[in-house]
């Protein structure tokens, strides 16, 4: 349900945001790619890319 969804989601971002602190960036996306991928709520997908966004910018510049 819901209620099932949203545990996913949250939890699908609370292991990217782990991976981003561990500094394994490759794997924070491909998480956040998996949140995206996973539902159409707005909030979510928009929070998502935005991160993905981040750290792809964040690779090239290294």
């Amino acid at each position: 349900g819901e209620s099932a969804d949203y545990y996913r989601l949250s939890s699908l971002a609370q292991l990217a945001a782990i991976y981003e602190n561990i500094g394994k960036d490759s794997k924070a996306v491909s998480a956040y790619q998996l949140l995206v991928n996973s539902t159409s709520e707005e909030r979510w997908v928009v929070a998502a890319e935005e991160r993905i966004q981040a750290l792809t910018e964040l690779k090239a510049a290294k």
